[in-house]
């Protein structure tokens, strides 16, 4: 194997684990862990598996609705309300659908309890400022 070939094998391992979205101290342990089993495998020893959690196991993140810095800005009044802050996909938890919003200063965050609309793939939201009804487009294209 060339240095080439272990480069790109360690790059693919890399985006495959930041694709979960893993915070600072999950990595650490994950590398760590790796790292254990490397160690142990090239002594001889290999431990038995330990059963993947399935949030941890790759999911299809399907179609993507939105890209990173995309404004969702209201039809009426024109003001820019949120920010996508990260890639926005069809099969996103709730979690990770509301952290990915991100509000302009004096706007309030999304939460579980804001109404939100998806008809086509264009999600919508009342108006904070002038109160629209589903004027408001968090992700996809206003078809109109």
């Amino acid at each position: 194997m060339e240095t080439k070939d272990i480069s790109e094998l360690a790059k693919t391992h890399t985006d495959a684990i930041f694709a979960h979205q893993m915070t600072k101290a999950e990595v650490v342990m994950l590398l760590a862990v790796i790292s254990a089993r490397v160690n142990q495998a090239l002594a001889g020893t290999v431990p038995p598996t330990a059963p993947v959690k399935a949030d941890i196991a790759t999911k299809p993140l399907g179609a993507k609705i939105a890209e990173k810095g995309y404004p969702c800005v209201c039809v009426m009044c024109s003001k820019h309300i949120y920010t996508l802050n990260r890639d926005l996909y069809e099969n996103t938890t709730v979690k990770d659908f509301i952290e990915a919003y991100t509000p302009m200063p004096g706007y309030k965050p999304l939460n579980r309890q804001s109404k939100i609309s998806n008809v086509e793939n264009n999600i919508t939201m009342n108006c904070p400022d002038c109160g629209a009804e589903l004027g408001l487009y968090l992700a996809g294209r206003h078809i109109g």
